[in-house]
């Protein structure tokens, strides 16, 4: 998953380390990138506003604009809500923003610690987070996202919808091959290549959508489980890696 890191700057270290765990748990962590520049002692100035003028620093930096984007396309996130200012489980405004754009948008909000209850907003966030981990990262990836299906499942569901339209495994192959090419003008049109369309990376996403639903139907349909793909994938990576001499040559 996609899981955007949320929180106040005061727990700025802790943000660049959750990025890390997740990204060890196999999700992708998000934090903005100053963050991490401000660990390496890049973009004092930045530092410097946002300790004397907080609210230009957002303003300035488009931080509120670039968390609502990274959140709509992401698939959760966590809220790091520890002890700050005397309270207990800390969640300042800002990160109120961002759980709102995360529920508004179906995205799942992980909080690490309980609702705080010393805030005037204790309700709205007890409205709108899903899971708390007890300060556990561990536990996202026992909890089943609602919004998952494995490609098993889907691929059972697609074959029973299509045996009910009378579509047969050769109208799918021939489908794959026009949604290969359909995924092949996408990357291309994203790329700027051959013409100037203004593509969008979510229009990526649908056409390489059609193209594994489609092979998760043909495969499921020959007795080949679709939730194998990656270790075919692995299989195929330690082959290319033992050819790679040979495509030096």
């Amino acid at each position: 998953m996609r899981i955007v890191i949320c929180g106040s700057n005061a727990f700025r270290e802790k943000m660049i380390e959750f990025k890390y765990k997740l990204n060890d748990m196999g999700h992708e962590g998000i934090i903005h990138p100053d963050y991490e520049a401000f660990d390496r002692g890049e973009k004092q100035e930045v530092w410097n506003q946002i300790q004397e003028d907080h609210a230009k620093a957002k303003r300035e930096n488009n931080y509120i604009g670039w968390y609502h984007d990274a959140i709509v396309n992401s698939d959760a996130i966590v809220v790091l809500n520890y002890d700050k200012k005397g309270i207990a489980n800390y969640i300042g405004g800002n990160t109120l923003m961002e759980i709102a754009f995360a529920h508004t948008n179906g995205k799942k909000v992980f909080l690490m610690n309980p609702v705080p209850q010393e805030v005037s907003y204790s309700d709205e966030i007890g409205a709108m987070y899903d899971e708390i981990l007890y300060g556990d990262l561990s536990k996202i990836n026992k909890i089943k996202m609602s919004c998952e299906m494995s490609l098993k499942e889907v691929a059972d569901e697609a074959n029973k919808i299509e045996d009910d339209l009378g579509l047969n495994i050769d109208d799918v192959l021939h489908k794959v091959t026009q949604e290969v090419g359909e995924f092949n003008d996408a990357v291309q049109k994203f790329r700027g290549r051959y013409c100037r369309s203004n593509i969008l990376i979510e229009d990526v996403k649908g056409e390489l959508g059609d193209v594994i639903f489609n092979l998760s139907f043909i495969c499921n349909r020959i007795g080949i489980n679709p939730d194998e793909f990656s270790v075919f994938a692995k299989e195929t990576l330690e082959k290319f890696k033992r050819r790679k001499e040979d495509y030096r040559k």
